[in-house]
């Protein structure tokens, strides 16, 4: 009789939009992927060693564990969500059973028009929109520039969606936020936008370089990427919304220098 054991390593990242804890949040549904890269390995025959005390018990003997299969899973699970596994004993391979995606495939071509590091963040946000905002917030991310897809992903990301589905809040404001970015790039001379990668890579990615006068010398500084989209690219607040009307100082922040 064969006898078997399957070693589940879990990491949990945890993090808080608007100060809550984002595992917490009900309306989140589950996105799970099977990364291709790790491709099935039951033909490899590892020998794994067990000391003969593990966690304060004495085995009678070693026993040498076979490596069967690996599977690597990528997830967001909710609270109260699962994601289930079944051990084949015919193949001796591990199979991840699929969740039924509720995105629609226009709010999943934006997420893929969008940087890798930027997916899992857009998936959290739009899970949490009515379906006729996500479509909203889709269409502005596929319409976006090439150049401006990253800026304009970043707020959709990380503007919370309280804000997103406000009446006061105008959705071009993520497209005219990012295009005048690029408009006061051009017109500042200490200041320039670099992007790394080109749109479409999945690193791709921007930041901005400063030049400065240092004991009389022009010298550049490099603002590191999270700084740039996160004080630089996020938009401000005006009476806890951003906006881009006559309530702030008559005239859109973004458009003086």
């Amino acid at each position: 009789m064969k006898s078997f054991a399957v070693i589940l390593s879990l990491f949990i990242i945890s993090g808080s939009v608007e100060g809550r804890d984002i595992t917490t949040l009900e309306e989140r549904e589950m996105r799970c992927v099977r990364d291709e890269s790790v491709a099935p390995s039951f033909m490899k025959r590892e020998v794994i060693s067990i000391p003969r005390v593990m966690l304060g018990y004495e085995l009678k003997d070693t026993i040498d564990w076979v490596y069967m299969d690996s599977l690597f899973i990528h997830c967001v699970i909710p609270s109260g969500e699962r994601v289930i596994f079944s051990f084949d004993t015919e193949t001796d391979t591990i199979e991840f059973i699929e969740v039924v995606e509720s995105l629609s495939d226009l709010v999943q071509n934006a997420i893929d028009r969008s940087p890798l590091w930027l997916r899992d963040d857009l998936v959290d946000n739009f899970r949490r929109l009515p379906s006729d905002y996500q479509d909203t917030y889709a269409d502005i991310i596929l319409d976006a520039p090439d150049a401006w897809v990253d800026e304009v992903a970043y707020q959709v990301a990380h503007v919370s969606p309280e804000i997103l589905v406000d009446t006061s809040f105008n959705p071009e404001l993520v497209t005219v936020n990012a295009q005048y970015l690029y408009k006061n790039d051009s017109l500042l001379h200490y200041a320039d936008i670099i992007d790394y990668g080109s749109p479409g890579d999945d690193d791709y990615y921007s930041t901005v370089r400063y030049k400065a006068l240092e004991d009389g010398d022009t010298v550049e500084y490099e603002l590191p990427p999270e700084y740039y989209y996160m004080y630089i690219v996020h938009p401000e607040l005006s009476d806890e919304s951003p906006r881009m009307d006559s309530y702030v100082y008559n005239r859109f922040w973004r458009d003086y220098l």
